[in-house]
């Protein structure tokens, strides 16, 4: 069977027939988070990659944390068996996703409380492509953006697209994914849906999930302006089988001690959004409302949630001139009022509200054709309420960037900023006084080199924190968030692009990433220059697409994260650490006629790893997450046209 495929392969390599039937190798793209409007992703000073529709496809990720995974700079950890795994971008550790904003066509994701995004509310089947954005997005969009920004981009039907697809995906631990939708595209016009349901034994016991999931948009023109209304639902059902001591993993990684433990949530969202142009004015408004509820058993307590948001994001583009120079305006206004009710079952009651007001700006001018600067503020308001508890303050964010092209291949950006963010509605519960906004200073430089299709990139950044928002476990209790000691995150990251031939695609990306104290200590230890825990040095990703037709191609992907501290390790004297691990994955897919096909399996190596581990306080030992073993995987779609 092996030397079947690579003769094939050779044949296809020596016989381009079908090269102009391969899908473009995408090198350029038009993306839409760095300013709140469509833009050439060659005049931003930042970090950007885009993942595409093909490359979703065509990927043996099965949810959106694991196909982030694999992006330069972004780190996933699972500490529940959930499809929703916690994402951090350039090494927040634990906090990392209050630190990482994420982005559903412009709107958050991210909640006020400490849960982790909900991206398994999002069918694969619904994205165009996704954009990942390095470095503070805090100017336009506020708090939590320090890390970067991630914005989940949702098909648009085409004038005169007629589509529809059913499929089924099946694989290890009963697991299995059902899915229909369809887009319909006319000049008068278009209207999505998609629907899935996700069942799952998991890997672990008690761990379960049940997921559904409903989505769609309709967008018409009327009284001269275009219409967009999205709407969205979920549901899932999740078991919780608890961590597992040292001594466990080495006997049982898959058991638990937690039977009866278990999490529910149900969701709704709706967003109504318009936009006019009028000459090189163009005026976007938006006004969303989503609601969440959520149950969770944890032993003998019960906690029950509701949540709900209501926002408008009205914002004005203006292309002018400045000083004889093409210029671009941009400025907005966000308002967003967060309610959140909780209660358990031992009479604990928990009201609080959270109201942001902001006004900002962006300007970018192109100072030639090769160089272009952008500028841009931010003034926030917040008020927090928890109880009879409430706090008004004012941060501000701010960012001067500069990109220019040295030739037609390459470039170089710089940028410099100034972001924050407010403590959610958990880290504020049980606190004397409310905790104060965390702030950063933030400096980046990065180049680009591209000919082609073949792209290389790197950048160097550097982010100095204060008042860090974190939680600080304690001996003899639960513990407390604080507001930290001073902090600094800086790093490396490199990724490339190359398709060598025709039926060749590669990928590779590299991160380095430091993340200390700069001074202060933790729990009456000085952790003056000592590492953050769940914050790897290391971290890279390879991929390789080979095309063995213009219907089928062999995809293969390895990922490797190098060790990090435990957590709860920040004295930095715990003597393990969280090992390194290699990931391999590899799938073929192949297309028949109106059929989508593919066969896969992940973690080929079987490699038995964690992406989350805690120390413990009173011995010295530690408790871990263990992440699933060899599994495979099969689908089946087919695609009416």
């Amino acid at each position: 069977m092996r030397n079947t495929i690579l003769a094939s392969a050779l044949v296809c390599a020596v016989n381009p027939a079908f090269a102009e039937e391969l899908p473009v190798f995408e090198i350029h793209s038009t993306v839409v988070t760095p300013q709140r409007f469509e833009g050439a992703s060659e005049k931003i000073a930042a970090s950007i990659s885009v993942i595409n529709r093909d490359m979703i496809e065509h990927s043996t990720a099965a949810t959106l944390p694991e196909l982030l995974s694999r992006e330069a700079g972004i780190k996933t950890r699972d500490n529940s068996g959930s499809p929703d795994q916690q994402i951090d971008l350039r090494g927040f550790g634990i906090t990392g996703d209050r630190n990482t904003l994420i982005l559903l066509d412009g709107q958050r994701v991210s909640e006020i409380e400490l849960v982790t995004p909900q991206l398994s509310t999002i069918p694969l089947d619904s994205i165009e492509r996704i954009e990942v954005v390095r470095g503070s997005g805090a100017v336009l969009y506020g708090g939590g953006a320090t890390g970067g920004v991630i914005n989940i981009i949702t098909r648009a039907p085409r004038a005169g697209q007629r589509e529809a697809y059913a499929g089924l995906s099946y694989g290890s631990y009963n697991t299995s994914n059902v899915r229909v939708g369809g887009l319909f595209g006319s000049e008068a016009f278009s209207f999505d849906l998609h629907a899935n349901r996700l069942d799952s034994d998991n890997y672990r016991d008690n761990n379960a999930v049940h997921q559904e999931n409903v989505s769609g948009d309709l967008r018409f023109p009327a009284l001269g302006i275009h219409w967009k209304l999205k709407f969205g639902s979920d549901d899932q059902t999740l078991r919780l089988p608890g961590n597992r001591t040292e001594a466990q993993l080495a006997t049982n990684r898959r058991g638990t001690t937690t039977p009866n433990d278990f999490s529910t949530r149900t969701g709704k969202n709706i967003t109504l959004a318009g936009t006019s142009t009028l000459g090189k004015t163009e005026l976007t408004a938006d006004i969303s409302y989503r609601e969440r509820d959520a149950s969770a058993l944890f032993g003998t307590y019960k906690l029950d949630t509701q949540v709900n948001v209501l926002a408008a994001t009205p914002r004005l583009k203006i292309q002018n001139s400045l000083f004889g120079k093409p210029n671009t305006s941009i400025i907005g206004l966000d308002w967003d009022n967060w309610d959140y009710d909780s209660h358990d079952n031992f009479g604990g009651h928990t009201l609080a509200q959270q109201k942001n007001q902001a006004i900002y700006f962006q300007n970018q001018t192109d100072l030639s054709t090769a160089t272009h600067l952008s500028l841009g503020a931010r003034l926030h308001h917040v008020r927090s309420t928890l109880g009879t508890q409430e706090q008004n303050r004012t941060p501000s964010a701010f960012e001067l960037g500069l990109r220019h092209s040295w030739s037609p291949t390459i470039s170089s950006f710089a940028k410099i900023g100034r972001s924050f963010r407010i403590a959610t509605v958990d880290e504020n519960k049980s606190q004397v006084a409310l905790l104060e906004p965390q702030t950063s200073h933030d400096l980046e430089i990065g180049s680009e080199y591209q000919q082609g299709t073949s792209k290389i990139g790197f950048s160097i950044y550097q982010t100095r924190l204060n008042n860090e928002l974190y939680f600080q476990r304690l001996s003899g209790s639960f513990g407390a968030n604080v507001n930290l000691p001073p902090t600094e995150r800086r790093g490396i990251e490199l990724n490339g692009a190359w398709r060598p031939q025709q039926d060749i695609a590669l990928t590779a990306n590299y991160s380095y990433t430091e993340a200390k104290f700069r001074a202060g200590s933790y729990s009456g230890v000085d952790v003056t220059g000592h590492d953050i825990p769940l914050v790897p040095h290391h971290g890279a990703n390879i991929g390789l697409t080979w095309y063995l037709t213009s219907k089928t191609r062999i995809g293969t992907d390895a990922q490797y994260v190098g060790q990090q501290r435990l957590d709860n390790d920040q004295a930095n004297t715990f003597t393990r650490q969280i090992p390194s691990y290699v990931l391999l994955n590899a799938g073929i897919f192949h297309d028949v006629n109106n059929w989508h096909l593919a066969l896969g399996v992940k973690n080929l190596l079987n490699e038995k790893y964690y992406t989350y581990a805690i120390r413990s306080l009173t011995s010295n030992t530690f408790n871990a997450y263990p992440a699933a073993e060899r599994t495979f995987f099969t689908s089946a779609e087919y695609r009416f046209k």
